[in-house]
């Protein structure tokens, strides 16, 4: 598996579409059940999720692990959630 996860981060890196639809079909409905922790709706959770893989997709960094960019996902929502709430009040 690890060698599995190793070609797909590469992938991920290399900007590969096909990776990406992986990536959200992998991940899509994880992220909103963890953004729902912290939104209460699950409308809100999948924008932020959706806006997070954007940003993914946009974004130059190149992430060495598997783990380290699962983490980075992970992050990344629980920080738009935190935002959302803080511009809502």
């Amino acid at each position: 598996m690890d060698d599995l996860n190793s070609i797909f981060i590469r992938q991920i890196n290399e900007k590969q579409e096909k990776a990406f639809h992986e990536l959200f079909l992998r991940f899509f409905n994880y992220l909103v059940v963890y953004a729902m922790r912290r939104v209460q709706r699950r409308d809100v959770a999948e924008d932020i999720v959706q806006e997070v893989f954007i940003a993914v997709w946009e974004r130059d960094a190149q992430y060495p692990t598997y783990n380290a960019f699962r983490s980075f996902l992970y992050n990344s929502v629980k920080n738009a959630g935190l935002n959302h709430l803080k511009h809502k009040n």
